[in-house]
């Protein structure tokens, strides 16, 4: 497969993907612009039919983590430092199960997939430290779920966690950079 590159630039075109498993299915298309880290961008949009959409842990992401397998779309767009991610219409498939953490304090560039590093006086390169102060994340999930499939909403403080199982309807996540929370959906 040939991707078009020019100067700084990445354009995927229904680009197939698998997760490994005969029944998945999926694509991806958009454009990646990587003129430099700090100005490294997206505009992705991800369409699944039983696909493998999350394999993850608390350990390597503490805003959401879980295993998913999905039928739908994600939208990924934004620099790398601000994303803006969304599921408008996504369905998790049996089994699946979900944990969305809305007090978690790690940003975009605390996750693994991207480090920044600075040079000392010295002329020593080390990794960047950051301060903590929220994910810097515009998050909109909507999700659907089979009644086999687990959410689970990590709420802190005093409200209490919200964890279920079963059929539901436009489940819906809204994180925003201010770290606003809204959850509303039809769970039967």
């Amino acid at each position: 497969m040939k991707l078009p590159f020019s100067k700084g630039f990445v354009a995927l075109n229904d680009i197939k993907i698998k997760d490994g498993r005969n029944v998945s299915d999926g694509s991806i298309s958009g454009f990646i612009q990587f003129e430099t880290l700090d100005t490294m961008g997206v505009n992705l949009i991800i369409r699944a039919e039983n696909l493998m959409m999350l394999n993850s842990t608390q350990a390597d992401n503490d805003l959401f983590w879980g295993k998913v397998q999905a039928t739908g779309d994600l939208f990924v767009s934004g620099p790398i430092m601000g994303l803006d991610i969304s599921t408008p219409n996504m369905r998790a498939l049996n089994n699946s199960s979900f944990t969305f953490n809305s007090s978690s304090t790690t940003k975009v560039d605390e996750y693994k997939m991207l480090r920044f590093l600075k040079k000392t006086t010295e002329g020593k390169i080390e990794l960047a430290k950051k301060k903590k102060t929220g994910a810097n994340m515009n998050i909109d999930f909507t999700v659907s779920a089979d009644k086999g499939t687990l959410v689970n909403v990590l709420v802190g403080g005093s409200m209490g966690d919200i964890s279920v199982r079963g059929d539901a309807k436009a489940i819906r996540f809204k994180m925003n950079r201010s770290e606003i929370f809204l959850s509303m959906g039809i769970i039967s």
